[in-house]
């Protein structure tokens, strides 16, 4: 039998109930690199069989990336450990990101233990691009696109409830004040460019901060309604109000806030604003010409309808 298949064995027979149980790839090493122990957890992840591994080097074997091996044996060198992500190579040519931690034990012996993070990283990839492609969108929009951070809302929210309210809007209602204190307490975290036309500000970094500025006490009803909904599980909350540009001019929008849970539990929140003052204007131009239209018309009418005979001979 030769001297790998002796450790092999020893370490199967001797660790069996700990190594082998062990859910992260544990890879022990020795001063070269050599892999001198191999969990099943790592037969798992590399595809490789102890008995292959075994005397290897474990980055010729595993194909680790060339510009990571220096990076790894210097800080084990200088600090007895490395954290970090590194791309394998499977038996089968699968190219895998590994979340590793090294430490070195004692003056002969190293250990790494593994995690495939590869599903995770597509993952936050996909997420990344989708994110990309859903700003590109929102920019491109004439709607004024917000996104907000209400965690502090809803902290205070479920003080309430806690206390026993059971009918928060009865008690914004009665508590307008507590509402100011909502609006204030949520922050404006991202605006598209659009928004900053509307509410006359340079650049978005000047909206960040409290929606307080935007939002005029008038229209804290809408305000309250919107955090009704959101604890009801309603997946919107749509209604007309008034908003506040940078130069305390009001004007009439309508209000979308979207609330999706997966969003609502990170306490986050995305509301679109459209400026429908225009078409209001327009609206109230359009009626006040008809009512014009209208009393002329009825005058002309007046105007136009024959004299009554009154039965008196003319004098002509």
């Amino acid at each position: 039998m030769s001297s790998q298949n002796v450790i092999a064995t020893g370490i199967r027979s001797n660790n069996a109930d700990i190594f082998d149980l062990i859910q992260e790839s544990v890879v022990l090493l020795d001063t070269e690199t050599r892999i001198t122990g191999w969990n099943a957890a790592s037969e798992r992840l590399y595809c490789w069989s102890l008995e292959e591994a075994l005397g290897r080097s474990v980055h010729e074997l595993l194909k680790t990336r060339r510009e990571m091996i220096p990076v790894i044996e210097s800080a084990l060198r200088e600090n007895g450990t490395w954290e970090g992500d590194v791309v394998r190579k499977t038996a089968q040519g699968l190219l895998i990101t590994v979340r590793l931690k090294c430490e070195a034990r004692g003056t002969n012996q190293m250990v790494e233990t593994g995690v495939d993070i590869s599903a995770q990283r597509r993952l936050e990839e996909a997420l990344s691009r989708a994110e990309n492609r859903y700003c590109n969108v929102v920019q491109a929009m004439a709607v004024s696109f917000w996104e907000l951070d209400f965690s502090a809302v809803g902290s205070m929210v479920r003080r309430l409830i806690r206390g026993g309210t059971s009918d928060l809007e009865r008690y914004f209602t009665a508590h307008p004040e507590f509402v100011r204190e909502m609006i204030h307490a949520t922050r404006v975290i991202d605006v598209n460019d659009q928004s900053v036309a509307l509410f006359g500000r340079r650049n978005k970094e000047e909206m960040l901060g409290s929606l307080g500025p935007y939002w005029p006490e008038a229209s804290s009803p809408v305000y309250a309604a919107s955090v009704v909904a959101a604890v009801q599980g309603l997946p919107r909350y749509a209604t007309e109000t008034r908003l506040s540009s940078i130069d305390g001019r009001e004007f009439d929008v309508w209000f979308t806030a979207c609330l999706p849970p997966e969003m609502l539990s990170r306490g986050k929140l995305l509301i679109g604003i459209i400026d429908v003052s225009a078409d209001k204007k327009a609206k109230i131009a359009l009626e006040t010409s008809e009512l014009r239209y209208r009393s002329l018309f009825h005058s002309a009418r007046g105007n136009l309808q024959p004299q009554r005979n009154t039965g008196r001979a003319s004098p002509l």
